[in-house]
């Protein structure tokens, strides 16, 4: 899809405005639609039987059973021999407690087995090391009713039928399967209830079984919808045994407001949309593996409760080579009242090498977040991934100050396939114009596979990929990123962190370490409110920390005082440049307590940590500038840009200048800077120009849409009374459940009789008061939302009286609009013509159309986003190649920072032996380090010239040679080692 470049002139953007209005009009009377809802397909493989059915001689049964036999109920059966052939031509019903052993049993279509009562209470049947199936169409299933219970075990096949295992509206109704192959069955097991039914069906044991699809249905050229099919039902089953699913539209597919799920030890694999589908509930999931679903691990429509920890995700090309969609593990739409996200100990892992395919480990789409949200991704979590575009965590869409989401202690190990340098894939990803209270702390960073670089002198960096990047973040607030790692445990990643237009953020005691970066840290766009402190970087790339200008969209990121950031070089070697500001130093400085550093040895005075030597542009008017002071360390508390500093004057007495192809600068500046005051009232007093300045702000469109956001802000909060008992109802949720995965696993533990029958007692208490906690939060989330509609009426007001002159201000309101609308009456659902509006505005030029382009991009559903420009994700592709240019006619300059003149090394890369010569006499020293200064080999020598061989055990990547003379002379050069 191509992006909508605006025209300048005013007529074009008046127009522009009333179409806006002409189609927020039109969308109003449309109706929700999901365009991303993909079709389901049929089976891809051959038909198929029973091979009981493809014989050439028709079985022989021994009996006949059923509704128009002699034999319609199970209490009239005479005696069968063993293992017997039943044929089932009716429906029969189950009166008594049957049990059936070694039975082939053949099933008329459309006929069901139907277990009623006996003549002291409900029915049983057992099916030990049976075959059910039907040779032609499909039969209906077993069909439980209250308090019956139905037992398969050891080995028994049920094929051919419409659900396999049904409990439709019933009570009391147990289930107790184990090894049990479930295969081509339009659904395994079904269970239906209505969302406050009491005494649900339960499953005693649930464990050891296999849930698949070996050909299309019967008559039909479909594939089985799922494995296990909750309507407003439980499957509560924490047994070590491990329950498979493959091949099959879903897994385990749950509707409802109050299905859950609660499980251990599943495994998933080739399933053709989502292994779990979750419109809305409650799933906690141990110790399970889902491999290659060809859309989603997890798809979680609205989160209350989530719970997934020690849980494999695993995507290869091997079912879809659609490069257009993503496959992503976790997905979660939206997000209710008090809605708890704990995603820990996951591994996520996707090499899409000679593909296009693009991935994600998890989507958290905002937009519909409920107050009191919590999200922690973390504990020790592994995100590897080798794609194009691709991201382990990706956030799109608002996330209000009422959320808070926690991305601690991961793992990121990214690279991109081999060729491809754009569509570059990230660590972490965040885009949105709201995005609130996002921390990012200790995580580590590095590549996901060694890539050796090309043949010297072309482009040295062979990654293209970038720990974090940030976009397009206007108003939200209190965001960190903090004491992460970015390093060449692996391979450095191209860029650290990317940043481009996201404000309010803390960056602080991040260590960026490494030989290979292009660049650390980049900066461009309205980064205003950036608090970078006390962040180290030990590094030998291109530019550790950058303030780039992008044609028409002037950094900011704000004066940085005694911020204790340092710069240090790594094994001697500098990079080309420490920092650079392309332009307005003024707005960006950094205020540092030493003066310059003049070499770049660090064991000698003229070396100062925290003023680097290189830095570009730093003459006529400098980025770093000296004065007194005392350096911050660690990451200060409280939230991120408290104070004013000139640039906030500046915006305030309109002296910062606004570019000609950027009208919409420094309406986003002013908009920062009046929601910085209203939130910190008695900042007005530091300059005399912030009272004027709020004053003239009121009453334009700057104070009007910050009363709209505030409106917004406000009426997510949820009342006390709802918020506190929400929240007591979710926590006592999540400890009965953990008393259900004790009790599971006693239950394995104990043998027959009263100990066994007690536990089951217990097992179903916990169930039913899990139910009825449910059922009362489910009610106190209809209240919430009910109460956000109702307190949103007054945004809506609001937004519909602000008047509007520029383009931007009008998809800011046409925006907003839409938002409310989305919320207060839509149920989180777009309507057709209000996609279309959105689209209009998501592909326009931001720099034109103001922050509500992203914002539009954050609410649209995935298939239907335009495809930003490369040009808007802050990474300088020409830049870079024209400084790898010059780098290379310099004769690499990072291999001279210890001494003058150069040396040379050939063959590099090297496979066996290499040679080195220089401009040096005498006795010498060579050293082979690693990345990680390990010393990998040494040889003393004589002259100008020594030849040094590799061990056989020596592993490719990137080394350093490091030569010193006894002179006390040192020289410096990158070697790279690549496979035999």
């Amino acid at each position: 899809m191509k992006r909508l470049i605006l025209a300048a002139p005013c007529a074009t953007q008046f127009l522009l405005v009333s179409l806006l209005t002409l189609l927020v009009a039109i969308a109003q009377a449309q109706t929700p639609q999901d365009p991303c809802e993909s079709p389901i397909t049929g089976f891809e493989g051959p038909p198929g039987n029973n091979p009981i059915c493809d014989q050439p001689v028709e079985m022989v049964f021994h009996i006949k059973v059923g509704a128009g036999t002699f034999y319609p109920n199970s209490s009239n059966l005479p005696l069968l021999p063993v293992n017997p052939r039943i044929d089932v031509t009716g429906n029969f019903n189950v009166n008594t407690h049957l049990n059936w052993q070694g039975a082939t049993i053949r099933i008329k279509p459309g006929i069901a087995i139907n277990i009623g009562t006996t003549v002291s209470g409900p029915a049983s049947l057992t099916l030990d090391d049976c075959d059910l199936y039907a040779c032609t169409g499909l039969w209906k299933g077993i069909l439980m009713s209250n308090g019956t219970t139905v037992k398969t075990l050891n080995g028994t096949q049920i094929e051919d039928a419409e659900g396999a295992i049904q409990a439709i509206h019933t009570q009391n109704a147990t289930l107790d399967i184990e090894h049990t192959t479930f295969n081509r069955n339009k659904n395994g097991i079904v269970l239906e209830n209505t969302p406050n039914a009491t005494n649900k069906p339960v499953f005693i044991n649930f464990s050891n079984n296999f849930f698949h699809c070996t050909a299309a249905l019967n008559g039909t050229t479909e594939t089985s919808f799922a494995g296990v099919k909750l309507i407003d039902a439980d499957l509560f089953s924490f047994f070590s045994g491990v329950n498979v699913f493959r091949d099959q539209q879903y897994g385990i597919n749950a509707i409802g407001i109050s299905s859950h799920i609660g499980a251990r030890g599943i495994y998933m694999q080739r399933i053709r949309k989502d292994g779990i589908y979750m419109e809305e509930g409650f799933i906690e999931l141990l110790d399970s593996d889902i491999i290659d679903c060809n859309e989603k691990g997890i798809n979680i429509e609205t989160a209350k409760i989530v719970d997934v920890s020690n849980t494999n995700f695993a995507v290869t090309f091997s079912i879809s080579p659609e490069p257009t969609l993503y496959r992503t593990g976790i997905y979660i739409n939206k997000f209710a009242l008090n809605s708890t996200v704990q995603i820990n100990s996951i591994g996520f892992a996707a090499d899409m090498e000679g593909t296009q395919n693009m991935v994600r480990g998890i989507h958290l789409r905002g937009g519909n977040v409920g107050a009191g949200t919590t999200i922690r991704i973390g504990d020790g979590s592994i995100f590897s991934i080798r794609a194009r575009k691709s991201q382990g965590v990706y956030l799109d869409g608002i996330f209000p100050l009422t959320s808070t989401t926690e991305i601690w202690s991961n793992h990121f190990r990214v690279s991109n396939i081999v060729g491809t340098t754009l569509e570059r894939p990230s660590g972490i990803e965040a885009a949105d114009p709201k995005i609130n209270n996002l921390s990012i702390r200790w995580n580590t960073f590095t590549s996901f596979f060694f890539n050796p670089p090309p043949p010297l002198p072309q482009v040295v960096v062979p990654q293209w990929n970038q720990g974090i990047l940030l976009r397009q973040n206007t108003l939200g607030m209190n965001n960190e990123i903090a004491v992460n790692i970015f390093d060449d445990e692996t391979q450095t990643l191209h860029d650290a962190v990317l940043v481009q237009g996201f404000q309010n953020t803390r960056y602080c005691s991040n260590t960026i370490k490494g030989s290979g970066f292009a660049y650390g840290c980049i900066f461009s766009g309205n980064c205003k409110g950036t608090d970078f402190t006390g962040n180290i970087f030990t590094f030998a790339g291109e530019i550790a920390f950058w303030v780039y200008h992008d044609p028409g969209l002037n950094p900011f990121i704000g004066p940085q005082d005694q911020q204790g950031n340092e710069w240090h070089n790594y094994f001697g070697v500098e990079p080309l440049q420490h920092a650079v500001c392309d332009i307005n130093p003024a707005d960006n400085r950094f205020f540092v307590h030493t003066p310059q550093s003049t070499c770049a040895n660090e064991n000698l005075p003229c070396f100062n940590e925290f003023h680097p030597r290189n830095i570009g542009q730093d003459i006529v008017d400098p980025f770093f500038k000296m004065l007194t002071g005392v350096p911050k360390e660690g990451c200060p508390g409280g939230p991120p840009g408290l104070g004013t500093d000139e640039l906030d004057r500046k915006i305030a007495q309109g002296l910062v200048p606004s570019p000609s192809d950027n009208p919409a600068q420094n309406w986003v500046l002013e908009r920062s800077l009046y929601q910085k005051f209203k939130n910190n009232p008695s900042f007005t007093n530091e300059h005399v120009s912030f009272p004027s300045f709020m004053s003239s702000m009121v009453n334009n469109t700057v104070g009007r849409f910050y009363d709209v956001h505030k409106s917004i802000q406000d009426a997510l909060f949820a009342s006390e009374n709802v918020h506190a008992q929400s929240q007591q109802a979710l926590a006592d949720i999540g400890l009965l459940t953990d008393s259900l995965i004790g009790v599971d696993e006693q239950i394995e533990a104990a043998g027959n009789g009263s100990e066994l029958e007690a536990l089951f007692q217990t097992k179903q208490s916990l169930i039913d008061q899990i139910r009825s906690l449910q059922s009362n939060y489910n009610n106190l989330n209809v209240a919430y939302q009910s109460q956000v509609a109702t307190n949103l009426q007054t945004a809506y007001s609001l937004n519909e009286s602000v008047p509007t002159t520029h383009l931007y201000e009008a998809n800011e309101k046409a925006f907003n609009q839409i938002y409310l609308l989305f919320l207060m009456q839509q149920g989180g659902e777009l309507m057709e013509g209000q996609v279309l509006v959105l689209q209009a505005i998501a592909q326009q030029d931001p720099k034109q159309g103001g922050p509500a382009v992203h914002a539009a991009l954050g609410l649209l559903p995935e298939c239907l986003k335009p495809e930003i420009p490369q040009e808007y994700l802050a990474i300088p592709h020409e830049d870079y190649f024209q400084a790898q240019s010059e780098s290379a006619e310099r004769g690499n300059q990072t291999a001279k920072t210890l001494a003058d003149g150069t040396m040379m090394v050939s063959p590099n890369p090297a496979y066996s032996t290499f040679t080195v010569q220089g401009p040096w006499e005498g006795n010498g020293k060579l050293s082979l380090l690693d990345l990680q200064g390990k010393l990998v080999l040494s040889k003393v020598f004589t002259g100008s010239e020594v030849v040094a061989e590799l061990t056989p055990n020596t592993r490719p990547g990137i080394y350093l040679i490091k030569i010193l003379m006894d002179d006390g002379s040192s020289y410096v050069e990158k070697l790279a080692v690549q496979p035999k």
